[in-house]
Order: C-alpha cells, then sequence, then structure tokens
C-alpha cells in the first residue's frame, strides 16, 4: 500500500548549512537548535520535534594521522569519550561508502559507521541506549574532517530525565539509517569560502 508507505517516510526539506554554504536535505519534523539555544560555529545541530533525536554537522581541522579507513571508528571512540561511555560503546558496522553513493561530492572519502552508546545525560546514573550513526566526510583539499552525526534513542531509562511518556516511540534502526543515508546523498557543497 503506496500511502501507507509514504507515510512511514519522512518528508526531507532543504536547509542550508553555514550561511548556505552547504545543502543539505534534513527531515522537517526537526528544526534548528540555534533557535533554542547557542550553537558552536563550527556546528549545525537540528532536534526532532516529536523524539530526542538530534542530527549534528561539525566542521573540524583534519586529524592527518588518521587513515581513511580508520576515521569513521576514530570519531566514534572520540564521542564516546566525550560522552563519558567509552565502557559502554560498541560498532555495529563500519563502511567506506562507494563513490558514487552521494553524487554531489564524487571523489571524496565517505566513511560510515553504525554504533550504538549507552549515554548517562547530566552526570545521571541512569544510561539511555543511543544508536549513533556516523559519517565522516574527508574533504582533504580543505584540511577539514566533515562529521555527520544522527543520534537516535532506543531506550530511555525510566530513572533518567529525558522519561517522558509521550515520546513518539522508536522507529526501527532500519528506516533511521535510510533516513540518514538520505541526508548523506542529499549533502551538497555549494561554496568554499566557508573554509577560508
Amino acid at each position: 500500500n503506496k500511502n501507507n508507505q509514504q507515510q512511514q517516510h519522512n518528508h526531507m526539506q532543504l536547509s542550508p548549512l553555514w550561511d548556505g554554504s552547504i545543502e543539505v536535505q534534513i527531515p522537517n519534523n526537526f528544526y534548528s537548535a540555534a533557535t533554542i539555544r547557542e550553537i558552536p560555529d563550527t556546528q549545525e545541530v537540528f532536534l526532532s520535534a516529536e523524539g530526542e533525536q538530534s542530527i549534528i554537522f561539525e566542521l573540524l581541522t583534519q586529524v592527518e594521522e588518521v587513515e581513511d579507513k580508520n576515521a569513521a571508528q576514530f570519531f566514534f571512540q572520540q564521542l564516546a569519550e566525550d560522552n563519558d561511555a567509552s565502557s559502554h560503546s560498541q560498532i555495529l558496522s563500519n563502511i567506506t561508502l562507494p563513490d558514487d553513493f552521494a553524487p554531489h561530492i564524487e571523489g571524496i572519502f565517505k566513511g560510515f559507521l553504525v554504533g550504538q552508546q549507552a549515554i548517562s545525560k547530566f552526570k545521571e546514573t541512569a544510561r539511555n541506549l543511543v544508536n549513533i550513526y556516523l559519517c565522516i566526510i574527508r574533504l582533504k583539499d580543505q584540511s577539514t574532517d566533515l562529521l555527520i552525526t544522527f543520534n537516535d534513542p532506543q531506550q530511555i531509562n525510566q530513572q533518567s530525565s529525558s522519561a517522558n511518556p509521550i515520546l513518539a516511540p522508536p522507529q526501527p534502526p532500519a528506516a533511521n539509517i535510510a533516513l540518514f543515508e538520505q541526508i548523506i546523498k542529499s549533502f551538497e557543497i555549494k561554496s568554499l569560502s566557508l573554509f577560508g
């Protein structure tokens, strides 16, 4: 039934990042976090309206000593350290995306990782299980690693301050991975002035 399929797919809308230097399709049930809090200049953050999901784009100075094939894992482990989840994280898959996966950024290395971290918020003892979909786009000519992460909480521990009975139930990850892939496929650099 086509109607049902369409309802399950989030509608995407074109979103300019960093004043339009980059354009990307974002699900239209996400809004920019800049409307509610201060975001560092190197980041663009989107939050889902009904759940606790977030999509983060981040510009990082290229870590040249990390080989391409290890880059996604390197950033996932850094994220685990930042989340105080080093001993609570696992990588489920880690691949190099084929060159034609994202038509606007061919010829550029793209690493794609799916992992999980059990993260406690605000130093609470309760840990929430979060699926993390991560893509690293290595812009070598610009000495920049562009990191895209999609945080997709699967279980909110009832003792956590995030526990809220009216949250949307977690979607099966396959649907969310497909959504993340759509975001990457739409990624387009419009202006290199962003990189100085």
